[in-house]
């Protein structure tokens, strides 16, 4: 909500087209970085939910859900380093 604001009022105001785009460029780093916990910190429970569920008696959910948990950090630092052109 709070960046659909701001975005509202960055359309709304009479600014130059550069710092307009750095302005949308920003909004989407912050709703990437958004993302990455939703989607590699909570996602993974939703995998191992839904195996419990199903009764699924191997180890491949667990370790899948290991492998998405350690991307998170990883993952983190490639939103930041590619789409920011400052690095």
């Amino acid at each position: 909500f709070c960046g659909w604001s701001v975005n509202k009022e960055i359309k709304r105001g009479t600014i130059s087209l550069n710092l307009r785009l750095m302005h949308a460029r920003a909004m989407h780093v912050l709703l990437l970085q958004t993302l990455n916990p939703v989607i590699f910190l909570y996602g993974p429970f939703v995998i191992l939910f839904v195996a419990s569920l199903s009764g699924i008696d191997s180890h491949i959910p667990e370790k899948i859900t290991e492998i998405i948990i350690h991307i998170f950090p990883i993952n983190n630092v490639i939103i930041i380093l590619t789409n920011t052109d400052e690095y």
